[in-house]
């Protein structure tokens, strides 16, 4: 969008001593809180898109056009024993996961879910991590309960 700011036939400017005042038309003023308008929707957007939480927000478009959700699920200790928990996210409605992604720490270590750990002589499956409707579940081979656990979900709904 190309705007010309000075013409004219819409601003008026006016000068005492050292104040200039500017007066804009009316359709001026308009196209100009148009202009700040559409900076604040942006700032917003670009505000929701590179922001984690763990509250559930917007944050673009699917290829259909549906909504991408975003929400941060935070799974606290991991198990101390090598098994399969399944954890509720609490989230309703979904129709489509589109990114799923896990990370673990110990507060020296960091590395994601779906890890691949190098044993003596062979890479051995470490972690696990998957989502349904209803929960996240992952996986551990080993005792991991000095480690904290993190998952990003986005996805769209079936009601929109």
């Amino acid at each position: 969008m190309s705007v010309n700011l000075i013409n004219s036939n819409d601003i008026n400017i006016n000068q005492t001593n050292d104040d200039i005042e500017l007066e804009f038309s009316s359709a001026r003023q308009q196209e100009l809180l148009d202009i700040k308008n559409d900076i604040e929707n942006l700032q917003n957007y670009t505000s929701d898109i590179s922001t984690y939480s763990t509250t559930e927000h917007i944050v673009g478009k699917w290829i259909n056009g549906k909504p991408i959700y975003r929400k941060i699920i935070n799974l606290g200790n991991l198990s101390s024993s090598a098994e399969i928990i399944s954890y509720a996210h609490g989230i309703t409605n979904i129709d489509t996961f589109t990114k799923i992604e896990g990370m673990v720490n110990n507060g020296q270590e960091w590395f994601p879910f779906n890890s691949v750990f190098r044993g003596a002589t062979t890479f051995d499956y470490d972690l696990g991590l998957l989502a349904n409707k209803v929960n996240i579940v992952y996986s551990t081979k080993t005792n991991r309960s000095a480690y904290q656990g993190w998952v990003l979900l986005e996805y769209t709904k079936t009601t929109d």
